[in-house]
This record gives C-alpha cells, structure tokens and sequence, in this order.
C-alpha cells in the first residue's frame, strides 16, 4: 500500500515537472496563443555547433531530475562547456516587453502569451554579450497554436565613428560574416537612445568594409545634440536586428 502511495507521488511530481518545461504558463485556448517558433540558425553553423534534435518528453523529465555529470577535457561534454558563453534570447514586444532564454542549441522555441495583434517577436544570439546573429517578426497572434519561422541574420555593430565637415565615417565591426545573399548596410539615426530610429542610409554591401562613409542633412541637426545610430544587413532573408546605439555628440 505504501509503495503505491510513493508511486503515485512521484508520477504527480512527474507530471508537474513536465508541465513546468513544457510551458510558460497555464495555456487558456480561448484567450492565449501558443506560439512554436522554427529557428533557422546559420548561426550554428558559423559557431561549429551541431543542433541538438528535440527532446522527447520523457527525455526532457528525467533530465531535469537528473544531475549532469562532470567530464574530462576529451568528452563530449566539454566542447558544448565551451560555448556557455553563447546566450540565445526571445523578446515578445506588444503593450508590455517580456524576455525568454533559449537553449544555445535550439532550432525550435514554443511560449504561450496572451493573444493579441501587432506582437514582434525578436531572437537574438550573442557570444560573450555581443550580439552577433538575429531575426524578427511582427504578426497577429489570436487565441490558439501557431508555427512561425524566423531566419537569423548576421549582426555587426559599429566600433567607431568619425565625424568630418561634410561626412560621417562609420567603423563597422562584423561579429559574423556577411552571407553571401546580403545586399546592402542600412543606417539609422535618432536623437533619443531608445527610439524612433530612422533610416539615413542604404549602402550597398559591395561598397563597405571597415569604413563606411555617408553623407548626413546636418541642416537638421542641433548643436550639442546626442545623436544615436544603429546598424543593420539587409538581404534576399530580410532585414535583420538593428545593433546596439552609438552615440555622437554633434557639436561642430
């Protein structure tokens, strides 16, 4: 009788646990979207990272009871050690901002929010916090399941910027090769660090390297004035994730 009791504790706490990894929150059909997100990560294969297939459910209980156990320099286990580093992010933007950590590995990501239109979903990959890979969407999202792809976009950054009489010299840093279907740098500039950006520029990705020269409307700009700008590669995947802002202090 008592080993009956302690089996049906334990498929209780089994269930619960399931329940845990497997969703966000408790799923309502009628109101919520349970939106599975399909990564494609070129990401991975610029790392040398092999994706993990998904785990069965059972897979994933019984590793999250279990305790991993440590590894020599020649297992298996210390080339994924290695890439602790790297950090995968979702960020579900609509009337509030809520932010999801991903498996380093995953090609596929499923979270349950509330339904409602006009929500930006946002994957970004960094390597020791710089940002290097990314995608995004914005859809519609009613009540029920949903699949959305996303395809990861190489990232840069700028690394400096030079400011001349009739020109501004941007220093572009590339954390991941350009593929070879991208076309074209787009800059963007605002005057407050959390937005709204404007495009400024296109510049054709043949036509760049370390510099990357453009000419402002300085007619418009404000003397003393922060100005803020951001990166990003577009192509025949879409436009990727604007980098993080650089500020210049325009003061001629």
């Amino acid at each position: 009788m008592f080993s009956r009791k302690i089996t049906g504790i334990m498929i209780i706490l089994l269930l619960a646990a399931g329940i845990a990894i497997t969703t966000t929150r408790c799923y309502d059909n009628d109101k919520d979207a349970r939106v599975t997100i399909h990564l494609e990560r070129n990401d991975l294969a610029a790392m040398g990272i092999q994706p993990q297939p998904e785990k069965h459910f059972i897979d994933r209980v019984l590793e999250f009871f279990s305790t991993r156990a440590e590894a020599s320099t020649s297992s298996p286990w210390n080339s994924i050690r290695q890439t602790s580093s790297c950090t995968v992010t979702l960020q579900v933007s609509g009337s509030s901002i809520k932010t999801y950590s991903i498996p380093y590995d995953a090609t596929q990501y499923t979270v349950i929010i509330p339904s409602a239109n006009n929500i930006t979903l946002t994957i970004i990959s960094s390597i020791s916090n710089n940002k290097n890979w990314g995608g995004h969407t914005t859809v519609d999202l009613g009540p029920g399941d949903h699949d959305i792809t996303i395809k990861m976009i190489p990232m840069t950054r700028i690394g400096f910027i030079e400011v001349n009489v009739s020109s501004i010299n941007l220093g572009v840093d590339y954390f991941s090769t350009p593929p070879s279907n991208a076309t074209s740098l787009n800059v963007y500039i605002s005057n407050s660090i959390n937005g709204p950006y404007s495009k400024v520029e296109t510049v054709p990705i043949g036509n760049f390297d370390e510099w990357t020269p453009y000419t402002d409307n300085k007619s418009s700009f404000i003397s003393g004035t922060i100005y803020y700008y951001k990166l990003s590669i577009s192509g025949s995947d879409g436009e990727g994730v604007l980098s993080d802002a650089y500020p210049v202090l325009y003061n001629p």
